[in-house]
């Protein structure tokens, strides 16, 4: 799609530093010290091994509407890099995906 008209298309992530399905992600609004420590993690989808080629469904909760199971396709987290920390600036993490092996 993206990726065959030469787009750079990437999956990009933010890994939450506590993960609780009771606890919904506003703490990170409000939590300073769990906002820093969040994570950006991003993949090139167009990489040969970015889809794993199996497919799954998802629990209903989490859905949009909370029903039903969504089909997906896994992801090789293999393909995943860290881009840095929430605590570093937008222009440091930039600067880290340009220069890493997604360009």
């Amino acid at each position: 799609m993206l990726a065959g008209t030469g787009f750079l298309t990437w999956h990009v992530v933010l890994v939450k530093p506590r993960w609780n399905p009771k606890q919904s992600s506003m703490y990170l609004v409000f939590d300073r010290e769990a906002r820093e420590r969040a994570l950006w993690i991003a993949a090139d989808m167009s990489a040969a091994g970015f889809f794993s080629g199996q497919t799954a469904t998802a629990a209903g909760k989490t859905c949009l509407y909370g029903g039903g199971g969504v089909q997906f396709e896994q992801l090789d987290l293999k393909e995943f890099r860290l881009l840095g920390s929430n605590a570093e600036a937008s222009r440091m993490i930039g600067r880290q995906a340009r220069e890493g092996a997604y360009c």
